[in-house]
C-alpha cells in the first residue's frame, strides 16, 4: 500500500521535486507496461486453458484482471503526476514571465 510522501516537505526547491517526480514517473510507467503486458498474456493463456477445458483457466482469468487492474492504477498515478509537472512548469513560466496588467477600461463590454 503506497502513503502519501509530501515531497516539497524534504526538498529545497520545486527543481529537486521536479526531478524526484521524473524519477517516480519513469518508475511508474515502467510498471504500467509490465503489468499490462502480464496481464494480456495472461488473458490470453486463460482463453488457451479454457479452450483445453483444463481446471486452472479461472486463476489465469483472475490472474489477469489484478494485472490489468494494476495496470490501470498506475496509469492513473501517471497522469495525474504528469498533469502536477505540467501545473510546476506552467507556474515556473508565470513566474518568470509575469502578464502585464489589464486595466479595467478593456473589460468593458461594448
Amino acid at each position: 500500500m503506497k502513503f502519501h510522501t509530501n515531497v516539497f516537505a524534504y526538498t529545497g526547491d520545486t527543481r529537486e521535486a521536479y526531478v524526484i517526480f521524473l524519477k517516480y514517473q519513469k518508475r511508474d510507467t515502467r510498471l504500467f507496461q509490465i503489468f499490462g503486458v502480464a496481464g494480456v498474456i495472461l488473458f490470453a493463456f486463460a482463453m488457451v486453458l479454457l479452450k483445453q477445458d483444463n481446471d486452472f483457466w479461472p486463476f489465469a482469468l483472475v490472474t489477469s484482471a489484478i494485472c490489468l487492474l494494476q495496470s490501470m492504477i498506475h496509469f492513473s498515478d501517471l497522469s495525474n503526476r504528469n498533469f502536477m509537472l505540467h501545473m510546476i512548469d506552467y507556474m515556473e513560466f508565470r513566474h518568470a514571465f509575469p502578464r502585464p496588467r489589464m486595466d479595467d477600461s478593456r473589460m468593458v463590454d461594448r
